[in-house]
């Protein structure tokens, strides 16, 4: 064959210009003697017209043909036959690797007919051989691998690619194959290990780096290299919500992730929060038992920090979360007291306590003496303005001085300040001297019996006080005037521990005067007293502002007692019982929320904005009254016309009926539940009082009207009682006594000892 071989490439060479008519073009029959450039270009417009010829592939499921691998390159359409012969041995001795089997197959085919040609030969079938290997060589296809869809490009030493990053974990190991049948595909295994996951979030980790994949090919054990990006996440965030209910940001670092968070202190400097929420579980905080303390001229604020930390299982991986928090409390330094009074009727005033200095307990103040049968508390300032409120600490029992004065107590910022409320001693008035009285008794057993002549007596002196103990019967007082004088009970004012009864006195000339007698009661702090509602909360802090010099919030009203917001259209406005008032500031916001007592139930908020651009700056005021059963109820148990209870009161019913033995010498009075801080004002005119119940509030009130009319003597039940019997029915007027002593009596019982009576389907209790 060899010999053959070069026989017929001798021929072939000598003949070159013969086989000129059997070439598909002309430019192949100057193929031995056309210079270099010459047959390049020759070349490629024979390669141009052959491939014109060609019909079109079926496209491959490997994608487009890659290059021969190594430096396999197919021969160009316009070699000669001795040329194609020469390459088609060198590829099948050589290259074998780079080829697939199929077409190294075809090109062997076509070798050996060219190669099997006699020399002798005509023209045509040396054309039709050479055409034959030249389309062979020309139909080599180049061994192309892939895996995974990825194509894996020979760079001269190794069949290499890299695919597009997974959004999930990569196999442990690929399925390699090539586009030629003959070859099996090869598992590529997987070389290291994966990258160390990191947190992205509570609850979330992050995979990201390449897997790389190695093996060897089936066409020369050839290395195939493949890389595998991949970038997924495993588990679902964890939502964990700081003590103002927004949620948390973590902050990564490796595969554990931190937060921070803020809280706040009580009045004990006690966290207000023990434990948060993660994952469906209660983790405890850890407090530091320190407490830092900075001090400034007008407020203080106290710091405590704390921790609590844990682990969470993502796929198999232990993630580390910590929580640091500090809580705080800042609280303004009081800057001056006042005396809140609150009159029966509902009047509300102030009174500043001069020469206030943090650095003095006790101080004192004077008011009318009008002013003994109001109901007081203290009220305060802060240094710090609406900044910081001063902190309030739970109720003192105000005390009783012996001339009836009221002693206020209040712990403000941990420390306690008392103000003894005195009231100006009524002076003699010696007009109208003719309807002076000849005295007031006073019996302290809780009898009607006439009793010692009241303390400080004075004809010309028209206003006395009496205190008694919180235990102490009620007091019979008795005002006793001459011949010629007229007494009659007048207009009463009764508060929850204290009772002013007025007389009118009338001499037969026609002078007048009015005496009254104030009896005050020692108690324990009423429901009003004793009230104090919980911190503000901010709700908000999500909702994006309006603009960053917003300086609104976005609402205000109350949290109720289960927890649900409720909003205030009004600037002034009630919170149900249970409730704190709540705003809603918008993103950015910084606020600070105030407050004082400006009455009875009544306080004021302050909201101090600043707008998320940290400049502009506004301040909003609100006043709340808080609603209590105790303190919003009015509850009067009863009504005494000269001492003696009206048989079936029910509070529900508004007018009354009662006998009195003169219309010029009657009483009436009511009982009501002195604990709640009620207050009761009684008008009496001629045959009719009116008697009007206010709540401790302020917003309910009740007014009852009672008409009396004479009893006739002798009458029975129906409305009156007959004289000798006077003595024995809590009456205050007994004629025997007039007729002895020429002038006239009239006592009452005052400030009964404090038993709540109810009534129950008509009965007492």
């Amino acid at each position: 064959m060899g010999t053959h071989r070069t026989r017929l490439l001798a021929g072939l060479a000598a003949s070159a210009v013969l086989l000129s008519g059997l070439s598909a073009s002309p430019a192949i029959a100057m193929a031995d003697t056309a210079t270099k450039p010459q047959q390049q270009q020759t070349q490629t417009q024979a390669k141009k017209q052959t491939k014109d010829q060609e019909p079109t592939p079926a496209p491959s499921d490997a994608g487009p043909s890659p290059a021969p691998a190594g430096d396999a390159t197919p021969p160009a359409a316009s070699a000669s036959l001795a040329d194609l012969i020469a390459q088609a041995h060198d590829t099948l001795e050589h290259k074998t690797d780079d080829y697939t089997k199929a077409t190294l197959d075809a090109l062997r085919d076509a070798l050996g007919k060219a190669e099997a040609l006699d020399p002798s030969a005509d023209e045509q079938a040396t054309g039709q051989a050479q055409s034959a290997l030249d389309q062979a060589l020309q139909a080599l296809t180049a061994i192309a691998w892939s895996a995974d869809g990825t194509a894996l490009a020979w760079d001269g030493s190794q069949y290499a690619g890299t695919a597009g990053p997974l959004d999930h974990e990569p196999a442990a190991s690929v399925t390699a194959s090539s586009n030629d049948t003959a070859l099996k595909p090869v598992e590529l295994q997987a070389s290291g290990k994966p990258a160390d996951p990191v947190s992205t979030d509570l609850g979330v980790i992050r995979y990201q780096g390449a897997r790389d994949y190695t093996g060897a090919s089936g066409n020369g054990n050839r290395p195939l290299a493949f890389s595998q990006p991949y970038d997924y996440q495993a588990g679902s965030p964890i939502e964990v919500l700081n003590p103002q209910g927004d949620p948390v940001t973590w902050q990564p670092s490796g595969l554990s992730v931190q937060a921070a968070m803020t809280a706040s202190l009580d009045k004990a400097n006690k966290p207000a929060t023990q434990a948060i929420q993660v994952n469906g579980e209660s983790i405890p905080i850890t407090w530091d038992g320190a407490v830092d303390v900075h001090d400034t001229d007008t407020a203080r604020t106290y710091t405590r920090t704390g921790t609590a930390s844990g682990t969470l299982s993502i796929n198999g991986v232990e993630q580390a979360w910590s929580v640091s928090l500090v809580a705080s409390r800042t609280e303004g330094k009081v800057a001056s007291l006042s005396v809140l009074e609150r009159t029966a009727d509902g009047a509300e005033s102030q009174h500043p306590v001069d020469g206030f200095n943090p650095a003095s307990l006790e101080y004192s103040l004077t008011l009318p003496y009008g002013s003994m049968t109001s109901q007081f508390a203290l009220g305060y300032t802060s240094a710090a303005g609406d900044s910081a409120s001063v902190t309030e600490g739970d109720p003192v029992r105000p005390g009783l001085g012996g001339d009836g004065s009221r002693i206020l107590g209040i712990t403000l910022d941990g420390v306690t300040y008392r103000v003894t409320v005195r009231f100006a001693p009524p002076t003699p008035d010696a007009s109208n001297s003719a309807a002076r009285l000849a005295g007031i008794y006073v019996n302290r057993d809780g009898t009607t019996a006439k009793g010692a002549l009241i303390d400080g007596w004075n004809p010309d002196v028209l206003d006395y006080t009496i205190r008694i103990a919180a235990d102490a019967p009620s007091v019979y007082v008795l005002p006793e005037a001459g011949d010629g004088v007229s007494v009659s009970a007048a207009d009463v004012t009764q508060t929850a521990y204290a009772v002013r009864q007025t007389w009118n006195v009338t001499a037969a000339n026609g002078e007048h005067r009015v005496y009254t007698v104030t009896v005050v009661r020692d108690h324990a702090p009423t429901a009003a007293e004793g009230f104090q509602p919980k911190d503000p909360k901010d709700t908000g802090g999500t909702s994006a502002a309006k603009s960053d010099k917003e300086t609104d919030v976005e609402s205000h009203g109350w949290i109720d007692a289960k927890g649900a917001y409720h909003t205030a259209n009004a600037n002034d406005y009630v919170i149900e019982e249970g409730g704190t008032f709540a705003y809603s500031s918008y993103a950015g916001q910084t606020i600070a929320a105030s407050v004082r007592k400006i009455a009875q139930m009544r306080y004021e908020y302050t909201l101090s904005i600043l707008a998320p651009d940290g400049v502009t700056f506004a301040r909003h005021t609100y006043t709340v009254t808080y609603l209590t059963e105790a303190t919003h109820r009015v509850s009067v148990t009863g009504i005494l016309v000269d001492n003696k209870e009206i048989s079936g009161f029910d509070p529900s019913r508004h007018e009354y009926d009662a006998t009195v033995e003169t219309l010029d010498h009657w009483t009436v009075n009511a009982t009501f539940d002195k604990t709640s801080g009620m207050s009761i004002t009684i008008h009496k005119e001629h045959a009719q009082a009116v008697i009007t119940a206010v709540s401790a509030d302020g917003l309910t009130r009740e007014t009852y009207t009672v008409r009396v009319h004479v009893a006739a003597i002798g009458a029975g039940e129906n409305g009156a009682v007959q004289g000798a019997e006077l003595a024995n029915t809590g009456s205050n007027v007994r004629l025997p006594l007039f007729a002895a002593i020429g002038g006239t009596i009239i006592g009452l019982l005052l400030l009964g000892v404090g038993v709540l009576r109810r009534r129950r389907s008509g009965k007492e209790e």
